[in-house]
């Protein structure tokens, strides 16, 4: 039962990204098209990651392209917590999360938002890699998921225009 709520409450997060993150492409208030982004991409992290140099190498030449590509505004960062089932280290454990996650985003100079997810409820969507991309594309009509390390081809791939 505990794993039907996690899968139905990760399609219900996915499908409230898709609605919030791409926001159909309308500006409501002027009900004309707006100038946003033909890409958004979700970066799904594992707390793990970050204690992997060949996961920070694949991070960090990742967070330059976007960077490179002045593409900040269209990325939102998740970092899914490890799952812990002792209560009393939950605190501990967020607190370790959060630093780790601060180094990263001042040592890479990463200018997008990144939240925490102490539930995991992000699990599902990356259970197969330390790191995932979703990549909603509005020029294809797609939604695409890829594991880290991504290849050059799959980085082409991505922010080709």
């Amino acid at each position: 039962m505990q794993m039907f709520r996690r899968k139905a409450l990760s399609v219900w997060i996915m499908a409230l990204a898709v609605l919030l993150f791409t926001r159909f492409g309308m500006d409501v208030k002027a009900g004309r098209q707006n100038h946003s982004p033909e890409i958004r991409l979700i970066l799904l992290i594992d707390v793990s990651s970050l204690s992997c140099f060949l996961c920070l190498i694949s991070l960090t030449e990742f967070v330059g392209v976007i960077q490179a590509n002045k593409l900040e505004n269209s990325v939102l960062g998740v970092m899914i917590m490890d799952e812990n089932n002792e209560e009393s280290d939950v605190e501990r454990h967020r607190k370790i999360a959060e630093k780790r996650l601060k180094g990263f985003i001042i040592g890479n100079n990463i200018q997008f938002p990144f939240l925490l997810d102490e539930e995991g409820v992000f699990r599902p969507l990356s259970q197969d890699s330390s790191a995932t991309l979703i990549v909603f594309d509005s020029r294809k009509n797609t939604v695409v998921k890829y594991e880290f390390p991504l290849s050059k081809a799959q980085l082409t791939a991505i922010f080709q225009k």
